[in-house]
């Protein structure tokens, strides 16, 4: 195994990349292809000298641990097809030709055209390679895909000036890959930027992406994501989602880590504008949003923050057996922000999160008919607002459908009706049968004429069974 290799994954590091020794003689190497070409371990490293071309119908196949470094902002550009065939033991490396490698040093690769072109119809792939120091000359991405791209398994990118991977009008699937330190001079996701594309990732790793402009780690415009047993952490950005932007888009979240991800507006984790978002058995930890002097961001921008886990607003979410966890916002709306959207929460605990201002766990605006949220816990969270404080915080608009839940241990008013019309919040357990007590924990007619009154008879007696045991045991609560 070469010395210095390790691996990332999950978010926890374990790759770091020394400079190897060389027991062959480099081979050169420029321009376009002419012929099927295989560059082996034998004859490596290959130097890069100008920028190469695969063309259409021939391949370009790298062997296991083959070398390629390429000299300052020269590119590889695959219209054919692109076999890197490292293995776990001997790993390809694409890097720069430098003697001290900084980000940006040369271009990147470039997939156009099918990806079904020369003897590997099935298109082009990369296993088991490391991709590094790359994204010169502007580019928007280390590996930059228009229509179909290659698949791509056991990669990492990292350390370059340009997104990981910008894909338009394409499709690309993604295993066990990592995407860590890298930067878009665009402006725009530091980890993955795609317009009108298809991507699924699975058991992947996207963290410590910044960016000057929205989704640290990912960027979606017109897309199709899907993200499997993936963690995305420790992304930022001073503009909208830290960790994952999507607009105009359909997003699936299946057992993912957010983790540590910042904003200076809205969404650390993720955000999202009129798309489909759905997320299962997923954790939101310790995501917020900080002061935008932080980032640079105008001081102005620090009024619109909010959502530090997540900030959705004309779309349809639907959150299902999931944790929100430790999140943290300076201002409004620590775990979930939904504006003019159908929101449907279920099966979902929320603890620990923590408000500067309105709505430790929610701030809900002008909701859809037919949101709702049900069967979940609401407990040990904390709003710190001087007046008023609250947990769940409904500003404009229908209140959803909201029954069988938990609600205790909170500090802050469990629930602010900051409308004057009433709303129904039955068949739920607040800590206590007391409905006076009760009472005394919601923010409503009772409390302030302009205020609508919360219903919240029939209360339960009792926890929902096993909901209780998902989060710490009772706390002091206040209002």
């Amino acid at each position: 195994m070469r010395q210095g290799w390790r691996v990332w994954f999950m978010g926890v590091a374990v790759l770091a990349v020394g400079t190897p020794s060389h027991s062959h003689a480099q081979t050169t190497v420029c321009g376009v292809l002419s012929s099927d070409s295989e560059w082996r371990a034998e004859t490596s490293p290959f130097v890069v000298t100008c920028s190469v071309v695969v063309p259409k119908g021939l391949t370009l196949a790298i062997g296991p641990g083959v070398e390629v470094r390429f000299k300052r902002r020269v590119s590889l550009k695959v219209e054919g097809a692109l076999l890197v065939q490292g293995t776990e033991a001997n790993p390809v490396l694409f890097t720069s030709n430098s003697d001290a490698p900084h980000p940006g040093d040369w271009g990147g690769v470039t997939f156009t055209g099918s990806g079904q072109e020369g003897r590997h119809t099935a298109g082009s792939l990369v296993r088991y390679a490391l991709f590094q120091f790359a994204g010169s000359s502007g580019r928007t991405g280390v590996l930059e895909v228009e229509g179909a791209g290659p698949s791509l398994e056991h990669v990492v990118i990292q350390k370059s000036a340009a997104s990981a991977i910008s894909i338009h009008k394409g499709s690309m699937q993604v295993q066990n890959s990592t995407f860590m330190q890298n930067s878009n001079s665009q402006a725009f996701g530091g980890g993955i930027l795609a317009f009108s594309s298809t991507l699924l990732l699975e058991g992947s790793a996207i963290g410590e992406n910044p960016t000057s402009g929205s989704g640290g780690g990912i960027h979606a415009v017109d897309s199709f994501i899907t993200l499997r047993h993936c963690s995305v952490f420790k992304n930022e950005t001073p503009s909208n989602g830290g960790g994952l932007f999507a607009t105009d888009s359909t997003v699936l979240i299946e057992g993912c880590v957010f983790r540590d991800n910042s904003t200076a507006l809205r969404g650390g984790a993720v955000y999202a504008a009129r798309s489909k978002v759905t997320v299962s058995n997923s954790m939101f930890r310790q995501n917020k949003t900080v002061k935008a002097a932080t980032f640079g961001a105008p001081a102005e921008g620090e009024m619109l923050v909010q959502g530090a886990a997540i900030y959705v607003i004309d779309s349809t979410m639907t959150i299902s057996d999931s944790t929100f966890l430790g999140n943290q916002a300076t201002s409004d709306c620590a775990a979930l922000s939904a504006v003019r959207s159908l929101l449907v929460v279920r099966s979902t605990t929320f603890t620990e999160n923590l408000a500067v201002g309105n709505g430790a766990v929610l701030c809900l605006e002008q909701l859809a008919k037919g949101s709702s949220i049900t069967g979940s816990s609401i407990a040990l969270n904390t709003s710190e607002k001087l007046t008023a404080p609250s947990i769940i915080y409904l500003q404009a608009g229908l209140f959803p459908a909201f029954d069988g839940n938990n609600i205790y241990g909170n500090i802050g008013y469990a629930l602010l009706n900051g409308t004057s019309e009433p709303i129904q919040a039955r068949q739920n357990w607040w800590g206590t049968a007391d409905e006076e007590a009760i009472r005394g924990r919601i923010l409503d007619r009772s409390q302030d004429a302009t205020k609508g009154e919360v219903v919240i008879s029939p209360v339960l007696s009792a926890p929902i069974p096993g909901w209780d045991k998902r989060v710490p045991s009772l706390g002091t609560e206040t209002k």
